[in-house]
């Protein structure tokens, strides 16, 4: 999820039709993988024959689901760009740097959710979440006072990005204290 959030924001940042293309063909895998994971879930709930495999099933699946809406929030910011395209608007500096803010902490944010994942002792999440947070409030107020300006088309079709963000960084916290409460468990 990280890598395809990644080139979607790459795509966002340039007008290059390779990139665009890839991130495209990457989110169609991932709804692929997604496909096939609902329909190996599917037969497999038929081969369950007690309580405790069935908890672990549920487990299984509502972290993978997670995961795809995870996804689906990638998918949202991957569109904000194709209507961009579609209305022939061009992000000006200013907004892509502030693109390139929000993407480089959400970047962040996803290798120290995947490393809480692998190692839970990871406090790192917190900083990196405020730190996104802080970027995020101050993307919408500059959004705010250059939607004022009725030559900036730029920030009107940005303002999605911003809320997609805000979602995006909300699942990753909660992805990661999904996980953590599982290990709390353990």
């Amino acid at each position: 999820m990280k890598e395809n959030y990644n080139q979607v924001t790459l795509s966002l940042e340039t007008n290059f039709k390779g990139i665009q293309d890839t991130a495209q063909k990457r989110l169609e895998y991932a709804s692929f993988v997604e496909k096939e994971y609902i329909t190996y879930f599917t037969t497999i709930v038929s081969k369950i024959n007690d309580e405790e495999q069935s908890r672990e099933l549920m487990l299984q699946i509502n972290r993978f689901d997670y995961l795809f809406q995870i996804h689906d929030s990638i998918i949202d910011l991957f569109e904000s760009k194709r209507i961009m395209n579609e209305q022939f608007i061009e992000l000006k500096s200013d907004i892509l740097i502030l693109i390139r803010e929000l993407s480089s902490d959400t970047l962040t944010l996803f290798t120290h959710t995947s490393e809480h994942l692998e190692q839970p002792k990871n406090d790192e999440i917190e900083k990196a979440a405020k730190s996104l947070q802080l970027h995020l409030n101050q993307a919408q107020r500059k959004l705010l006072m250059l939607l004022a300006d009725t030559n900036r088309k730029d920030a009107g079709a940005l303002t999605n990005f911003v809320t997609y963000s805000q979602r995006l960084k909300d699942k990753l916290l909660n992805l990661h204290k999904m996980y953590s409460h599982k290990n709390a468990e353990l």
